[in-house]
């Protein structure tokens, strides 16, 4: 995986490109730039079908970029690439989503959740691809600044064609239709807010498109405020991004735009903020004279965010999210089964993350934004120049803006969000190798004095040894667990409000509607107290739906009509059989109350069920995912032991200087080397 790059000025471009080169091995700066082409220029709405959501080609991509990273590795004999802190964060953040994968299989589970999951599994797969393929291979300033001004381009072309939709109403997404791809939903396309076009380009949503491009900012504001001379190039880029922002109409694009503008204010020099100060203005008004209105509107989507649906819908969510986490508090309910078709819509990745994959999953989901984070801080810090500096602060602000957009909708589920993001926690690894390569050479640019490396603090076959132990182990208590797991049974039934007719009347003439009780009905039933009666009666899981909407528990997927639907849950067929009678009679006594005090009392209600049997479905566990997940965990594991084990017997002592007549000589005192 060496990265094929000749000398590079200060700003890291390429000035004296090799004029031979290596053919038999891949520049990964090709790989990325296919990677960027195909998670900008094709929608995420078209994908290979089998796969489903996650069957993109960008992600599929990822995949391969993956597997490639694993042949590189076990490949790599002549050099030891090493470590960063974006490998050891992005190690530790699979193996708790793979972890919450498995307790997923491991508890009653339906089909359409299994395959969701696997399908988190690809897109987690893909991800993991870019960022430890791109830590890797970015080791120099020419490698990283070429890859960062590519991603930055993208951006430039995904604003480019978002500003063509606001003004013209085109819809890039119809047209940039790969063939052998298929619609996986009709999620896209152009929406409309306080009158004006919300403009997302090849984004899934103008939340995910603001979300990229305020990711991208930073590094547009950086490449602009360092051009050499009088490069238009990257001011061009940068007010593209800039423009495009505002175009979105959502709050998250103007958090963003935000974030950016601060950041450039901070990272230019003095006479860059003082013209920055006195066009901005002029900017803004010029701006207001093309798009009258536009200011207005989005000052009134935070004015009036406490009567805003959206925000109150979010607040809504910390109930059901409440109630989910004290189901399984430490693994969660598995990787992507928190499905919004069933469930609700979680605007929330941290929130999301709590339900999926628990305490373990949040504290990853933290370290995912923390670690690379203060990796780019770190190297920014250690910077022998400025554009170095400011490269690495971008990447760091780019990161900073995903983490607080990352509250405001469901993150990872947008696959360009999410792929933008793995590359920048990819740069940020290669920041830190570019950073402790140069402060590895000494002033005037040689590399200083090498020691050796001292041996691992064990042998290697006792490594080997404690890495198949350690990776045994888990996979037999995965097993263990998978064999003890047992799958319940569910009982449904569907019923009708129905009102007795008078005696001696027709009963087709004298019908009485009853649009709205099953609503109320649903409300009551889910209601605490009803709760902790049925639960006192033994009925720990049940479900009440209206019409068509979901049977999972605190869902906002609601039905309407007058059908209602009732499920409940046993160990055996007749257990779940009597927990749904004793259901179905609690629902009746919640309808006697009614009627007892908010319905005419002349008039009374029943449960009509005699055109609907009770069925009875078998919720099973799935084994074989949870052996094959338990086996991916077992490998991580197994890594992580010889990692860890693979370290100095003992560190060097700093270099002394000894004295032998009038000669001086610089040694390096090793203990045991």
């Amino acid at each position: 995986m060496t990265v094929l790059a000749g000398k590079s000025d200060r700003t890291g471009r390429v000035v004296d490109p090799p004029r031979a080169r290596d053919r038999r091995r891949l520049d990964p700066l090709v790989v990325f730039q296919i990677y960027l082409v195909l998670l900008v220029f094709s929608p995420a709405i078209y994908v290979i079908k089998p796969l489903g959501a996650a069957g993109t080609p960008a992600t599929v991509f990822g995949c391969l970029v993956l597997l490639l990273w694993v042949v590189g590795r076990l490949s790599s004999t002549r050099e030891r690439i090493g470590m960063t802190p974006i490998h050891w964060m992005a190690l530790a953040y699979a193996a708790a989503m793979v972890l919450s994968f498995v307790g997923g299989m491991l508890r009653p589970i339906s089909a359409e959740e299994v395959s969701s999951s696997l399908r988190g599994l690809i897109s987690l797969a893909g991800g993991m691809g870019i960022i430890l393929y791109a830590a890797d291979t970015m080791r120099s300033r020419a490698a990283l600044s070429s890859l960062l001004r590519f991603a930055v381009l993208m951006g430039a072309c995904l604003a480019a064609m978002g500003i063509l939709q606001f003004f013209t109403g085109l819809d890039v997404v119809s047209i940039l239709h790969l063939p052998g791809l298929q619609a996986n939903s009709d999620i896209g396309g152009l929406y409309v807010r306080a009158g004006f076009r919300r403009i997302s380009g090849t984004a899934t949503h103008s939340i995910e498109f603001a979300t990229v491009l305020g990711m991208l900012m930073p590094l547009a504001a950086h490449f602009a405020i360092n051009a050499a001379g009088r490069r238009w190039w990257p001011w061009l880029q940068f007010l593209l991004i800039l423009g495009a922002l505002p175009l979105t109409v959502a709050r998250s694009g103007a958090i963003a735009l935000a974030l950016g503008v601060v950041f450039a204010l901070l990272v230019a020099s003095k006479s860059q903020r003082i013209k920055f100060l006195i066009i901005a203005p002029l900017a803004a008004i010029v701006f207001r004279l093309f798009v009258p209105g536009l200011y207005g509107a989005i000052g009134n989507l935070f004015a009036d965010a406490g009567s805003d649906n959206s925000i109150s819908g979010r607040t809504q969510d910390f109930q059901a999210v409440e109630a989910f986490f004290a189901q399984s508090p430490l693994i969660g309910r598995g990787l992507n089964t928190f499905i919004p078709t069933i469930y609700r819509t979680l605007d929330n990745q941290y929130l999301a993350t709590a339900v999926e994959a628990g305490l373990i999953g949040v504290l990853a989901l933290i370290a995912f934004f923390v670690v690379p984070f203060v990796a780019s801080l770190v190297a920014g810090a250690g910077a022998r120049d400025r554009f170095v500096q400011t490269q690495a602060l971008a990447i760091a602000a780019g990161l900073a803006c995903a983490a607080i957009l990352a509250a405001t909708f469901d993150f990872f589920s947008f696959p360009m969000a999410f792929g933008t993001l793995c590359l920048l926690v990819g740069a940020a690894g290669g920041a830190w190798r570019v950073n402790r390569a140069e402060s590895a050479l000494a002033p005037g640019g040689r590399p200083k004095s090498v020691a050796p490396k001292p041996p691992a603090l064990l042998p290697r076959w006792a490594i080997v040894l404690a890495a198949t132990v350690a990776g045994l182990g888990v996979f037999a208590a995965c097993f263990l667990a998978s064999r003890d797991a047992q799958g319940v049974y569910e009982a449904r039934e569907s019923v009708i409000p129905q009102v007795d007719p008078p005696k001696s009347t027709n009963a087709f003439d004298t019908r009485i509607d009853t649009d709205g009780l099953s609503v109320v009905l649903k409300y009551r039933m889910d209601g605490q107290q009803v709760h902790d009666e049925l639960a006192a009666a033994g009925v720990d899981y049940y479900a009440v739906a209206v019409g068509t909407g979901s049977l999972a528990p605190y869902t906002d997927v609601l039905g309407y009509g007058d059908l209602m639907q009732l499920a409940a849950r046993g160990a055996t067929v007749d257990e779940a059989r009597a927990k749904l009678v004793t259901l179905r009679t609690a629902l009746q006594s919640e309808l006697d109350r009614l009627q007892g005090t908010a319905i005419n009392k002349d008039l009374h209600i029943h449960l009509e069920d005699s055109f609907s049997s009770i069925e009875v479905f078998s919720v099973p566990v799935s084994h074989t995912s949870a052996l094959v997940g338990g086996a991916a965990l077992a490998a991580f594991v197994a890594g992580l032991v010889a990692l860890l084990l693979a370290v100095p017997r003992q560190r060097p002592t700093p270099p002394t200087v000894q004295k032998k007549g009038a000669a001086f000589r610089l040694t390096r005192v090793w203990e045991n080397g």
